[in-house]
């Protein structure tokens, strides 16, 4: 039987490991390595599909068709058109923007409505815009008769909200 001192017995064990005394063995390293790669391709793998997933939003595009000031000026209905392109519908959207002097105007979505398919009026995907103040608390809002209606508020920012068909 061998007697080790204190540094023996530590190369001794780290031999009989495959291994060099006072580090990891090399299965230890290469075990590390594989988890630190494998972990590195999980987390590209989520960027990925995080970042494809955004992808339709940023193809979606915004236009202003109308801004018609309230009377008194205080409020602003204003008419836009949210376009995801050929493969998506488009919707026209009405939100109404309360004018504020020295803080942030304040701003509520009164109706959304769903085109499918073909464009009721206006040109090309545009469809054509609709409001119009009755007073300075009293908004009109056209809308088409043959569309889906996804929000219609009747008061918002103290004004009363009407809807005709066209």
């Amino acid at each position: 039987m061998k007697v080790y001192d204190e540094q023996g017995l530590s190369h001794a064990l780290a031999q009989m490991r495959g291994g060099q005394a006072g580090g990891p063995s090399p299965q230890r390293k290469n075990l590390r390595s594989r988890l630190a790669i494998g972990g590195g391709l999980i987390l590209i793998v989520i960027l990925l599909w995080r970042s494809s997933c955004s992808c339709v939003s940023m193809m979606c595009s915004d236009e202003i068709l109308q801004e018609l000031p309230s009377p008194d000026g205080q409020r602003v209905a204003r008419v836009s058109v949210h376009d995801c392109g050929a493969l998506g519908d488009i919707a026209r959207v009405v939100e109404l923007v309360a004018r504020r002097w020295l803080i942030p105007d304040s701003s509520k979505t009164v109706f959304v409505e769903a085109i499918r398919g073909e464009v009721p009026s206006g040109s090309g995907r545009r469809p054509e815009a609709g409001v119009a103040w009755r007073g300075t608390r009293d908004l009109i809002v056209y809308q088409h008769s043959e569309t889906g209606i996804i929000r219609a508020e009747s008061k918002a920012l103290d004004v009363t909200v009407t809807y005709e068909k066209y």
